[in-house]
């Protein structure tokens, strides 16, 4: 019986660690473009493909180490700006586009 509410407390603990030493990291695309492709890593590090409106933003958990990439592709009319943030609760701008654009690529590692 020890035993069980031990490993239940383990379960509870780590299942209250949602980035499990992790990090947060907010996608945000800004702008007015109505018809957007957005191709981006998501928290399993394979390539997720959205068609969003604008504003759009998508927050994930990545370790120390983790390539990521936002790639958005306007297909109608309408700027878009893009940014990624590292810890989005204290909004640290890590990476972002310097210009509106039809096409928009921006990538680094996570450290």
């Amino acid at each position: 019986m020890k035993k069980i509410i031990i490993l239940l407390v383990v379960i509870v603990v780590l299942s209250s660690c949602n980035n499990f030493g992790g990090y947060i990291v907010e996608y945000e695309l800004t702008g007015d473009a109505t018809d957007v492709t957005v191709e981006y890593t998501p928290e399993e590090g394979i390539y997720a493909t959205e068609v969003v409106t604008l504003p759009w933003s998508k927050e994930i958990y990545v370790r120390a180490g983790t390539r990521i990439r936002l790639h958005a592709m306007n297909a109608g009319t309408g700027t878009m700006y893009a940014v990624i943030y590292y810890k989005p609760d204290t909004r640290t701008m890590i990476y972002r586009s310097t210009h509106d654009s039809e096409d928009i690529r921006i990538q680094g590692i996570i450290r």
